[in-house]
């Protein structure tokens, strides 16, 4: 706005020097409000590159760091052992004569989200007719057979079956001689 503007509209002087005055004060308290607001934004720049540069949260932002890799790392051994475990079982459950050779011959499977293997079944019916040697025919003819049970002492011969306790079972040298020594003294009376 200008003063030409205001005198083609047909304003004297007088009132041309009053609309002018009031557009300055709301020009002036415009302006006012924006430096106010860029001094305020030089400040808040001012402390987020103070804060940034602040070695507590260099340490902090390290230490997250740190820990997400970490937890990254454990949530894939995890779900290695998962896999390693559900394929073990569901090899042993189809009769696979050798775990290792036909984890190898399996490959890589894929953990789902559920924590199942995907697909599992139909890869070991595929390594099965693959492979039928590496896996125990069952016949439906003969009864299942319990698994034998191994003696934990095989080859070892036990002295004493039935052992008492934890108590000595063998006859104590010491204790026989003690008694052959004593049993010809008198028995103190009371």
């Amino acid at each position: 706005m200008n003063r030409e503007t205001l005198r083609t509209l047909g304003l004297t002087e007088e009132q041309i020097d009053a609309v002018m005055a009031d557009h300055g004060r709301g020009v002036q308290a415009v302006q006012t409000r924006l430096t106010t607001a860029e001094n305020r934004t030089k400040e808040l720049e001012t402390e987020l590159d103070a804060a940034k540069n602040n070695d507590e949260v260099k340490t902090l932002t390290e230490r997250a760091e740190t820990a997400e890799a970490k937890a990254t790392e454990l949530k894939g051994a995890i779900d290695q052992t998962t896999k390693a475990t559900l394929v073990d079982k569901a090899l042993t459950e189809a009769g696979a004569k050798d775990l290792d050779y036909a984890k190898f011959k399996l490959g890589d499977v894929e953990l789902q989200e559920d924590g199942t293997i995907k697909d599992l079944e139909n890869l070991i019916k595929d390594l099965q007719t693959q492979l039928p040697n590496q896996f125990a025919v069952a016949d439906d003819n003969q009864p299942e057979q319990e698994p034998e049970v191994k003696d934990p002492l095989d080859g070892f011969t036990r002295i004493n079956p039935a052992a008492g306790a934890g108590k000595q079972t063998e006859p104590d040298v010491t204790q026989d001689m003690i008694a052959a020594f004593t049993a010809d003294l008198p028995t103190p009376t009371k």
